[in-house]
């Protein structure tokens, strides 16, 4: 999708569904903020691929991304929300695979390759995955990887699904969603989730820490790992 209008031919159609598969490809290696590059959106059947670069408006893409009856499944949402928010789309209602896996008993997060492996037994190519996202024209092995990016995740989110079903946990989880675009205190990344437990993630003295990194890498647009590292 590269015009205003198959943008908003796709909106009127995705605004019948009521679940859509999403991922966002960005660049912000040498900035604070994303420099979004593609939105890819997948209804278990028919994929579209939205070119953010090519002079779009992409604040058409409003129209699904807010739209409340619409449930929006992302592995790993939270850059992909902090893109839509500086976009003014608080995107809800969200399930993240990512988070769910936590919720199914995976202590670590869990990448999209491995859920795919896990669930599907499939290996899949990243090679792409730090590519420049802001490089043109499209080709296909880009669009191969994009479409990938999404293929799997209707599978995903069914496997748990039926596990936070089946535990119990389905309840605390969505109440963990319905918290994902409310101003969150405790600054962290899937870096240092990774590494670092917990408590110490919530100490306070660390969360200063974090805090200040912050405002430095927003105030000069630098990325946070230049002002210091995970």
């Amino acid at each position: 999708i590269q015009t205003n209008e198959n943008l908003e031919n796709f909106c009127k159609l995705g605004a019948k569904k009521k679940i859509l598969f999403i991922d966002t490809e960005f660049d912000r290696r040498n900035t604070y903020y994303s420099k979004l590059s593609y939105v890819t959106v997948h209804d278990g059947n028919k994929f579209w691929i939205i070119d953010a670069l090519s002079g779009i408006n992409i604040k058409i893409l409003t129209k699904i991304i807010t739209n409340k009856n619409i449930l929006k499944v992302i592995h790993g949402s939270q850059q992909d929300l902090e893109i839509f928010k500086n976009l003014n789309m608080d995107a809800y209602p969200i399930f993240d695979t990512q988070i769910a896996a936590q919720f199914c008993g995976y202590e670590q997060p869990i990448s999209y390759a491995n859920a795919v492996h896990k669930i599907y037994k499939i290996e899949i190519d990243k090679k792409l995955q730090n590519s420049d996202w802001l490089k043109r024209p499209v080709t296909k092995k880009v669009v191969d990887y994009l479409k990938n990016d999404v293929r799997y995740l209707p599978g995903i989110y069914r496997h748990f699904n039926k596990i936070l079903k089946k535990n119990q946990n389905l309840l605390f989880f969505n109440e963990e969603m319905k918290s994902l675009n409310t101003s969150n205190t405790v600054i962290s990344s899937s870096g240092i989730r990774k590494k670092i437990n917990s408590d110490t993630i919530h100490n306070k003295k660390f969360q200063n820490l974090l805090t200040l990194r912050d405002n430095i890498a927003r105030k000069k647009n630098l990325p946070k790992n230049w002002i210091f590292k995970d």
